[in-house]
């Protein structure tokens, strides 16, 4: 993966961490911090979703994540900084109970300017009238002017993407930590964030240095994915507490150099089940290639629903009416997901940016994920189910 690849990832889950551990509400959202609107004003936790917010939904969003670093040294000052670009694309996977199931991945651009690459993504179960994107537009229009001190709400027109609308701004600070959310007041749609958060390094009572994150999304495009199935359950086999079991490895080929390559294991254990949609708990282990007696760990929550392509299921009934073509190809990212492979055992989907990414998810004829394989050069991940 290349240096700015890396450099953006990483400025992602920086953001994320140094905005949850902010605060102490216990409403998380995909984006790692808190819904203050849902915290001051419950009423959004049983208001019902927004008519637009369906399974298949996918919203993207432009993304911007930027940091700079000052230090100081006696008579000595300076400063270093990245800043990175990409998109995120929150899809609605299932809608049930009063919940709203999303999962949410990001993209960043090879080389800048180059094609798209997914690095990571989370799942959320989030309530339907408040979730990370979207708010109940009759509550909205219900808010005072005047919401405490800590949190401000102004009403303005704003433009976004050449597109007028009258907005809501929730504007919210503690400590070094600033949040403003801008949303449509007729849809509820969140039209634009930013997250500002500054940390100290102190020696003492003397501050050594500071590091000041940035983190902006600004709505791109909202559109229905073709689901090549329309409906479908949980399968019996993904109840609390069953795991299944990954094993493969990661090879890295760079022209010059040897080939670097290591093991790496997947767990992914099922926390809740309902009727559509399934919360799984994935820990990947890697062995690292530096030293390989050393194990690293990661771990996250996901989400696998009825209305997702490439997720741990597909409904077994929809095996039988699938076969080889372009299920979906995604204007933003230049993603294509097609079937490229249907017989007895199963089911093979690909997902491709058309240029320099490729992965396979193999299903097998009772809808269960058995194997991964993706290719983005120079490295590659094979993973296969073994329990």
């Amino acid at each position: 993966m290349e240096l700015k690849v890396v450099i953006y990832a990483a400025l992602l889950f920086l953001v994320a961490f140094q905005a949850l551990s902010t605060f102490s509400y216990a409403l998380d959202m995909p984006s790692g911090i808190d819904n203050p609107v849902s915290v001051r004003f419950p009423e959004m936790l049983t208001a019902p979703a927004p008519p637009w917010l369906q399974e298949g939904l996918r919203v993207t969003y432009d993304t911007l994540a930027s940091d700079s670093e000052f230090k100081g040294t006696g008579s000595v000052d300076w400063g270093t900084g990245n800043t990175g670009n990409g998109l995120v694309q929150t899809d609605v996977v299932a809608l049930e109970g009063g919940n709203v199931a999303t999962v949410t991945q990001s993209y960043v651009p090879y080389l800048i300017t180059g094609p798209m690459r997914p690095v990571f993504s989370t799942g959320a179960i989030e309530t339907a009238g408040c979730g990370d994107i979207w708010c109940n537009p009759e509550v909205l229009q219900k808010i005072p002017d005047r919401a405490g001190d800590d949190l401000t709400v102004l009403r303005l027109p704003m433009t976004v993407g050449g597109k007028q609308y009258q907005a809501i701004r929730f504007g919210f600070k503690q400590d070094t930590y600033e949040l403003a959310d801008f949303y449509d007041l007729d849809t509820g749609i969140l039209l634009y964030r930013t997250i500002d958060y500054t940390s100290y390094n102190t020696n003492g009572y003397t501050v050594m240095g500071s590091r000041a994150t940035h983190y902006m999304i600004k709505l791109r495009n909202l559109r229905k994915v073709n689901i090549p199935w329309k409906d479908g359950r949980v399968p019996d086999w993904l109840s609390p507490g069953n795991t299944l079991s990954y094993q493969g490895q990661t090879m890295t080929k760079t022209q010059g150099a040897p080939t670097i390559s290591y093991q790496l294991s997947v767990r992914a254990s099922v926390l809740s089940a309902q009727k559509k949609f399934a919360e799984i708990n994935m820990i990947t282990y890697s062995q690292d290639p530096i030293s390989p007696s050393q194990i690293k760990t990661s771990q996250t929550n996901s989400i696998s629903g009825v209305a997702q392509l490439l997720g741990y299921w597909i409904p077994q009934e929809a095996i039988a009416t699938l076969s080889p073509r372009v299920v979906d190809t995604d204007p933003d990212t230049g993603m294509q997901i097609s079937v490229v492979k249907t017989d007895a055992n199963g089911v093979v989907f690909e997902k491709t940016n058309q240029m320099d990414y490729r992965a396979l998810f193999a299903y097998d004829s009772s809808g269960k994920l058995v194997q991964t394989y993706s290719e983005c050069n120079p490295t590659t991940i094979v993973l296969q189910l073994v329990g």
